[in-house]
C-alpha cells in the first residue's frame, strides 16, 4: 500500500496502528523518534507526489489535519521523548520537536513555496544520521 506509515498514523483510517507514532502519543504520551521518521518519510513522498498539484486528495488532506490535530490536543511539553531507547522530557531537547511536522505540512498544503528539502533546520545533521538508518 502506498503511504503505509502515513495511514498507520491517521486516527480515522482503518489502517490506524496504536503502535504508530501518533498512536503512541495519543495512548501513552511518548514521542518515538524512529516512528516519527517513518511517518516523515511518507509525508515527504506525499509532498513529492503532489507538490505540483493545486489540490491534494481529500483523504490525504484530512489525514494530515488529523495528525496535526494531535498536537493541538497534546502539548509537546507534556510528552516523553524516546530517543535511542532513552526516555527524556521535552525540555532536554534542543529544538521544538513538532516544528518539522508543521513545516512539512505547510509545504504539502502549498502554504510555502519552494522545496522542503531546501529548508535549513539547525539540527539536521544529527537527525539525518537517524533518518538514514530507517
Amino acid at each position: 500500500m502506498k503511504f503505509e506509515n502515513f495511514y498507520k498514523n491517521v486516527k480515522t483510517s482503518k489502517y490506524f496502528d496504536k503502535d504508530s507514532f501518533i498512536g503512541q502519543i495519543v495512548l501513552n504520551g511518548i514521542w518515538y523518534d524512529d516512528k516519527y521518521w517513518r511517518l516523515e518519510k511518507d509525508l515527504l513522498e506525499i509532498y513529492d507526489t503532489y507538490k505540483c498539484e493545486v489540490k491534494i486528495p481529500r483523504e490525504l488532506f484530512a489525514g494530515i489535519v488529523s495528525i496535526l490535530d494531535v498536537f493541538i490536543m497534546h502539548s509537546t511539553q507534556e510528552l516523553i521523548f524516546e530517543k535511542k531507547s532513552i526516555k527524556r522530557p521535552y525540555l532536554s531537547l534542543e529544538f521544538d520537536p513538532k516544528e518539522r511536522l508543521e513545516v512539512i505540512s505547510s509545504y504539502i498544503f502549498g502554504i510555502y513555496d519552494g522545496d522542503i528539502r531546501s529548508v535549513d533546520f539547525d539540527y539536521m545533521e544529527d537527525l539525518l544520521s537517524i533518518f538514514i538508518k530507517i
